[in-house]
């Protein structure tokens, strides 16, 4: 009897990459790179299904290889593209696993009674988000002018293409006794005990809306510096000492762009800043001893503004072309690995952590296969910040370099 696999599924995303192949798997949210014998086992499968035996003859023929040699390796990538989800019909898309960016509010929304007369804090613009910022007391006023002073937006500002014309978002942060409420354009969404937790959820809220009104542009899971007229992005997976990292080369001299997000104009290869405050949870605490007298310490996430790493920390805030990836991890105890990473390799990493994929259109793929093939990308894993900033210290150099 001949075996007669289902064929590949349609909805999945092919990108061909320096002769391997880059599928990505929307339902899943995953990304598979088939090497070149096994992507064109898939191609041919693909373009001419009929079963395995005549799939074995095909290739044999176009290939000027004996059959026998060619069966086995047929075999096995079908048993495996069967193994991965990859044939037959689509899954339902019902039970997708979570995706960044995708958290609930932590409160229930309960609807205001009465807002209190607020102080402006100021109008700001994170991506293609505008929003305003007002607070009953001076303090939070000021405190959100110092964590949200890279957002600001000039009098009279159009904005950027992506939403200069929409109605800003107000936030209102109205103490009432012993807590803080956090209002959205009216309503509470968050009750904070102190003033270091209402700063810490309105940079949360603000970065998670941010994402999700920037669907025209490509956007990863990233921190990144500065460099000239240059962006280093810093790709990494939550839990990887991100944020961590970023803040220690801010406050070895680089110039500040993003500690959550990297946005990038898919045709421009622009990238936007969005200097929100940097985030660094408890354990990274005692690496920054010169932040004990911040007073958002009292929280398990302490949000800084850089300027308290270093004075020049935020640059001007316009786009700049992104000009190097480096894919990072921190593993205590890890010996410092860095290596220059091959264009499929690079594609694969960009999937992982990119944002927004579910939606995305052609452009945006395009634009990460172009990056993968034409920007320096390097992977680092490492057992220490000093260690990861030596190392990002010899990407600057490279590219610095290279773009002399």
């Amino acid at each position: 009897m001949r075996w007669v696999p289902a064929p590949p599924r349609p909805d999945l995303r092919e990108l061909p990459i320096e002769g391997q192949l880059v599928i990505y798997d929307p339902v899943a949210r995953v990304t598979h790179l088939l090497n070149e014998s096994a992507a064109a086992i898939w191609t041919a499968w693909r373009d001419a299904p009929s079963d395995a035996d005549a799939l074995t003859a095909h290739l044999a023929s176009s290939h000027g290889v004996p059959e026998e040699r060619v069966r086995l390796d047929v075999r096995r990538a079908m048993s495996r593209f069967e193994e991965l989800g990859l044939l037959g019909e689509p899954p339902s898309t019902r039970f997708r696993p979570p995706q960044w960016g995708d958290a609930v509010d932590v409160e229930p929304k309960l609807l205001a009674t009465e807002l209190t007369s607020t102080i402006p804090a100021g109008r700001y613009r994170a991506l293609d988000y505008p929003f305003e910022v007002r607070a009953t007391e001076p303090s939070l006023a000021e405190a959100v002018r110092e964590l949200l002073g890279g957002l600001a937006e000039p009098p009279q500002s159009g904005g950027n293409d992506g939403g200069a014309h929409a109605r800003p978002r107000r936030y209102d942060l109205v103490g009432d006794g012993e807590q803080i409420l956090v209002l959205v354009d009216g309503t509470v969404v968050r009750t904070a005990t102190t003033p270091a937790m209402a700063l810490t959820f309105l940079s949360w809220h603000i970065h998670r809306q941010a994402l999700r009104h920037s669907d025209r542009l490509v956007r990863l899971h990233a921190s990144a510096i500065r460099v000239g007229d240059l962006v280093v992005a810093l790709p990494a997976p939550p839990e990887s000492g991100k944020s961590t990292l970023v803040a220690g080369l801010v406050r070895s001299g680089y110039r500040y762009v993003t500690d959550e997000a990297v946005a990038f104009d898919p045709v421009t290869r622009e990238v936007l800043p969005l200097p929100l405050p940097i985030t660094l949870d408890e354990g990274s605490w005692e690496l920054f001893p010169e932040l004990d007298d911040n007073p958002s310490a009292d929280t398990s996430s302490m949000v800084v503004a850089p300027q308290l790493l270093r004075a020049e920390a935020v640059g001007r805030s316009t786009p700049a072309q992104l000009g190097a990836c480096v894919f990072h991890r921190f593993r205590p105890g890890a010996t410092t690995t860095l290596r220059r990473a091959a264009a499929p390799e690079a594609l694969v990493l960009l999937l992982e952590n990119a944002f927004g994929l579910d939606d995305a259109g052609d452009v945006a793929f395009e634009a990460m296969t172009d990056v993968a093939r034409e920007v320096p990308c390097w992977t680092l894993e490492h057992g220490g910040l000093d260690a990861a900033i030596d190392a990002i210290g010899e990407v600057v150099a490279g590219v610095t370099r290279e773009q002399g």
